[in-house]
């Protein structure tokens, strides 16, 4: 994020590519979970985790994030935080698989544990971003 926006934190730089034009920005930080910007929300942001780690291959878990989301909108469904809830879910399912492309069929159960909070983007502000 900081590469691609110049921002310090994944906050500012959620904020820059909203600002330039995009809709939805998802961020994933591995096992610590993901964060969903949304312009239609730009005072909030969502977090996801599944409060533990999983053993296994990480390589196809950002994909089967993103294509979780794909299939939340495709669906016509507007709940972002149905949408990362899924995407952290798919995203773990997919650690469980030895090989990228594939989910495990665990993502059901996972989607269960996700935990989802909304959070105001004042209270998530970096000094940095205050001044």
């Amino acid at each position: 994020m900081a590469e691609a926006t110049g921002q310090p934190d994944v906050s500012a730089g959620a904020a820059a590519l909203l600002r330039a034009g995009a809709r939805n920005v998802l961020v994933s930080a591995g096992a610590e979970g993901m964060w969903l910007f949304t312009a239609e929300e730009p005072d909030a942001f969502y977090t996801a985790s599944l409060g533990r780690s999983l053993p296994g291959n990480p390589t196809g878990a950002g994909d089967a994030a993103v294509a979780a989301v794909a299939v939340q909108l495709a669906s016509g469904n507007g709940d972002p935080a149905t949408w990362l809830r899924a995407a952290a879910a798919w995203s773990a399912a997919a650690v469980l698989m030895p090989a990228a492309g594939e989910i495990s069929p665990s993502y059901a159960s996972f989607a269960d544990e996700v935990q989802v909070h909304r959070v105001t983007r004042g209270a998530a502000l970096t000094q940095e971003e205050n001044a």
